[in-house]
């Protein structure tokens, strides 16, 4: 649905690059945020992207002020996912814990930068296990996507279009729906 809606917009054809990776999503691409792990602690962690190839392939680091990970995996320009994970789980040394640190989720343009959001899973450090919950949603942006938008990489469209489709399906459910229950009360009747 999202994508539809992007597409109906004028969204999606203005994200990717023509190698297929989202504009600006290249090394050296620092993507900061802070994660909830309970109502009272969060964690600031910055994601920088240390290369990527043309087949997909992506290394990145995940750091915040308890570790840093390296972490490797692939983006997917047809859904626009990144999914990265921790090489090789390892114990914590001293505790029992074992990293099994996971990151999947969609990058995507947000004002003049770009958002990488989605899940966390697994064990990412000492202070960042998520096996209690599964899992921990995140969102990790460039500084230029918190700042002033720049009106020249804002997506162009309108979004009336993406309004009347909506509500079109919505009035052809009800009216579907009012018919279907007529012709029901009228059959159990008579």
């Amino acid at each position: 649905l999202v994508s539809v809606l992007g597409d109906m917009a004028g969204h999606h054809a203005t994200c990717k690059g023509a190698d297929g990776f989202p504009s600006g999503f290249k090394k050296g691409l620092k993507l900061d945020g802070t994660l909830h792990l309970n109502a009272n602690t969060r964690q600031n962690v910055s994601l920088v992207v240390k290369s990527i190839e043309a087949r997909g392939f992506v290394r990145a680091t995940l750091t915040s002020p308890s570790m840093t990970l390296e972490l490797s995996g692939m983006f997917n320009p047809d859904e626009q996912q990144v999914a990265l994970r921790f090489r090789e789980p390892h114990k914590i040394a001293p505790g029992p814990l074992t990293v099994t640190c996971t990151m999947i989720g969609k990058v995507l343009p947000f004002r003049s930068g770009l958002v990488y959001m989605g899940e966390m899973r697994g064990v990412c450090g000492e202070k960042m296990a998520f096996d209690q919950l599964g899992y921990q949603n995140f969102v990790l942006f460039n500084s230029q996507a918190v700042g002033t938008p720049d009106a020249s990489a804002m997506p162009r469209g309108n979004a009336t279009p993406v309004v009347l489709a909506l509500m079109g399906g919505i009035a052809f459910t009800a009216a579907a729906a009012a018919i279907a229950f007529i012709l029901y009360k009228q059959r159990v009747s008579g």
